[in-house]
């Protein structure tokens, strides 16, 4: 049966509004509850009910309190709190009993009634609701942080777990699980040992035993083994947990993976290093290039004198040898130095319009004494054809023309040909080609071609060479903004190419031209 009072009651000025629900058999017991709650500065909108199907029907979520009977004709508050609780609600509940004994208070207590009181002493009535209703906020408070804190640890990426003073895993959030690859139901209860690997045993349990003295572990970098054996390099936050009284109760672990900034600074590392050896190598090598050039020069100076002079069969032969090997040494060691030079950053490159017609007529000039002597046709397909100009360093492009049409004719069959040409290259670019009627190269030999000091075949031949030419023209070409490649078939001949930008023409060429 539900009865309400003859008056609603509102709250007045000064009144704290609260939603009751009064579980009484007896009306005049109720109405001595409402009056303490209205002394004690409430304004109470009420309910009353006696029966089990009444208090389910009136229960609601909202409710800012139940006081209610302990023992009833139909009903009793052990039964009502459990109805309550078994509907996952959390509203303050205090017993108001006539009589209730020590150990029947103790029991209801332990089932979660927030109070009890004698009906004798309903003076103390307000200054238990406002006792219950402080708990349930503080309680509300605390849940409400619980869950933005639960809401964070979730969300992060890091590996956030919580172990106690023994190492035993009570939480693991799921950036745990991403990182290490277990679930929290495969760890929850185990010792931690099982993340370090095998060669760092006393690493954990040296862990905790300076979190048990109360130590803070702070971006502790080490490594740790996922569930599919592979280790990861970490950074470990580690804190004690303390309860109430101070005592150190367990700790808190936070494990950022950082496997990847390890690579990169790795890399970094490396890729120093390796400066550092290039720069070192390069300082090294034009300071000897320096060195060795001054005592070279005197020296072809000295066989040029030498030269002049009267000699004999054999003397003359000697003088040859010494110039032979001295410009031989000239010129490895200038092909060094600008090695060396693009490999520091040190070589100044100046591009501009060049004209292609002009500075391969002037290649095959310089290059016609040596294919005369060898038998060696020269052409350039580019006569008669409209004038191309290619974005370049003039005297480093004319030094890489040099060095491949002078290969041509070096590695020829004897009374071959070689053929300048060239070809639109899209987007924007021309591909000047060489091509020669020699040998040709081995395909298992082609990524040795611009290794510096690597001459193919040289053991099989008696040409000249450093074994620099090549890997310095890539290099020149590569500067100016171009790449040089190379096709090859076996027996037939190979072409090397240099592509650069096309540029529009020069004045300055066009008029010499």
């Amino acid at each position: 049966m539900m009865t309400r009072a003859p008056e609603q009651s509102s709250a007045g000025r000064g009144s704290v509004p609260l939603r009751v629900l009064i579980l009484e058999d007896e009306r005049a017991h109720a109405e001595l509850m409402l009056r303490e709650l209205r002394r004690a500065g409430f304004a109470p909108d009420w309910q009353r009910v006696q029966s089990e199907e009444d208090f389910l029907a009136r229960l609601d979520p909202t409710l800012d309190l139940i006081l209610s009977d302990y023992r009833m004709s139909l009903f009793d508050a052990p039964r009502a709190l459990q109805l309550m609780q078994d509907r996952g609600m959390d509203i303050p509940f205090i017993v108001v009993s006539g009589t209730i004994g020590e150990d029947v208070a103790v029991s209801i207590l332990k089932q979660g009634a927030a109070d009890y009181l004698l009906k004798d002493r309903l003076a103390r009535l307000g200054e238990a609701v406002r006792r219950a209703l402080e708990q349930k906020r503080l309680q509300a408070a605390e849940m409400a942080e619980r869950n933005r804190w639960k809401a964070i640890v979730e969300s992060s990426s890091d590996a956030i777990l919580e172990v106690d003073v023994k190492g035993v895993i009570l939480s693991w959030n799921t950036g745990a699980e991403t990182i290490y690859g277990y679930t929290s139901e495969e760890v929850v209860g185990r010792p931690a040992n099982f993340l370090a690997p095998p060669d760092r045993p006393d690493e954990i349990p040296q862990m905790l035993a300076r979190l048990n003295r109360g130590e803070r572990v702070d971006h502790f970098e080490t490594v740790r083994v996922r569930k599919d054996g592979a280790r990861i390099d970490v950074s470990l936050t580690i804190s004690p947990i303390r309860d109430a009284a101070g005592r150190i109760t367990g700790a808190s672990s936070i494990a950022r993976d950082i496997s990847e900034r390890k690579q990169v600074l790795e890399t970094i590392v490396r890729a120093q290093e390796a400066d550092r050896a290039n720069k070192a190598k390069s300082e090294f090598l034009s300071r000897m290039s320096h060195e060795l050039r001054t005592p070279l020069n005197a020296i072809l100076g000295f066989a040029q004198v030498l030269e002049m002079e009267p000699l004999g069969p054999d003397q003359r032969e000697s003088v040859d040898q010494i110039l032979k090997g001295g410009h031989y040494l000239l010129e490895l060691i200038s092909e060094v130095l600008d090695i060396a030079r693009i490999e520091a950053g040190q070589m100044t490159i100046a591009l501009e319009p060049v004209s292609l017609h002009k500075s391969v007529q002037e290649t095959l000039t310089l290059v016609a004494p040596l294919a005369a002597k060898a038998n060696i046709q020269l052409h350039a397909e580019a006569a008669g054809a409209p004038e191309r100009y290619v974005l370049a360093d003039r005297q480093r492009f004319k030094q890489v023309l040099l060095n491949l049409i002078s290969n041509a004719v070096k590695y020829n069959r004897p009374g071959g040909s070689v053929t300048v040409s060239y070809e639109d290259a899209p987007p924007g670019r021309l591909r000047i080609k060489v091509s020669d009627t020699g040998l040709g190269i081995p395909q298992d030999k082609m990524n040795r071609l611009f290794a510096p000091f690597d001459r193919l075949g040289a053991e099989q031949t008696e040409i000249e060479g450093t074994g620099l030419g090549l890997a310095l023209c890539k290099r020149l070409a590569e500067a100016m903004g171009g790449t040089l490649g190379v096709e090859s078939a076996e027996g037939k001949g190979s072409t090397f190419w240099v592509e650069l930008a096309r540029a529009p023409s020069s004045g300055r060429d066009a008029l010499a031209g």
